[in-house]
């Protein structure tokens, strides 16, 4: 959730840019029907799951794979890591002629999101805490706050049986949707707003701002033409 909040964040302000032309939802254009409650929430689908949001979602949670290298919250939980991921969105940013510091920057910030959260969540390991400050130093942090519950994961499950572990990590979870979760529904509806996914269908844009559209197009400035007299034989002479 944290990703996909860094991204929407960053498309969302500033927004100066009129609402998209053709979308269907909330504007109401010549010719065209009303657009129906399921098109509207098709429309708001498509303007949350943006490529850039996508992709800082998946790299929220990228670093917790490192389960599979026995090397849970080590490396890939540091400002090291986040510094690499940065160097490598900003080099995919550039390839793509995307704007190179804000896409890097976003993708660094979704990345480095777990590393925090991670940090003000519990750790009941022998090595508390991310390795945060590697490759500065290899010391394991932890803040203490207990803001989340840990997950309790496969190989770290030993005698328990799968109902207790079941029940811990619905635990968890909850936990951290109870956190996280009204920030998330704010920021998602202040991306849509700004969007125009949730204003009322049906509205021409014209009328929304004040001015009707028949009025809006007889307001044109018309270039003026102006005749000049033909000269008479008297003055040609």
């Amino acid at each position: 959730m944290a990703g996909a909040m860094a991204a929407w964040v960053v498309e969302t302000w500033p927004r100066r840019s009129p609402p998209r032309q053709g979308s269907g939802i909330g504007i109401r254009q010549s010719g065209a029907a009303e657009a129906t409650l399921p098109n509207r929430w098709l429309a708001a689908l498509a303007d949350l799951a943006t490529p850039l949001a996508a992709a800082c979602a998946a790299l929220a949670v990228l670093p917790d794979f490192d389960v599979l290298l026995h090397t849970h919250r080590t490396y890939s939980h540091s400002l090291g890591a986040t510094a690499i991921v940065w160097a490598m969105a900003a080099l995919a940013a550039w390839r793509l002629r995307l704007p190179v510091i804000k896409t890097a920057t976003v993708c660094a910030a979704a990345y480095g999101s777990h590393v925090l959260l991670d940090w003000l969540g519990r750790d009941d390991s022998r090595l508390a805490g991310p390795m945060a400050l590697w490759p500065l130093t290899s010391v394991h942090f932890k803040s203490g706050l207990d803001l989340f519950l840990e997950f309790t994961l496969l190989h770290r499950r030993q005698h328990l049986d799968w109902v207790t572990v079941l029940a811990r990590n619905a635990h968890a979870l909850g936990r951290e949707l109870l956190v996280l979760g009204p920030p998330f529904l704010l920021v998602m509806r202040l991306h849509l707003r700004a969007r125009s996914v949730l204003a009322p269908s049906g509205i021409d844009v014209a009328k929304d701002r004040g001015t009707p559209l028949r009025e809006a197009r007889d307001a044109r400035v018309m270039p003026r033409v102006t005749r000049v007299p033909r000269a008479t034989p008297e003055e040609r002479g």
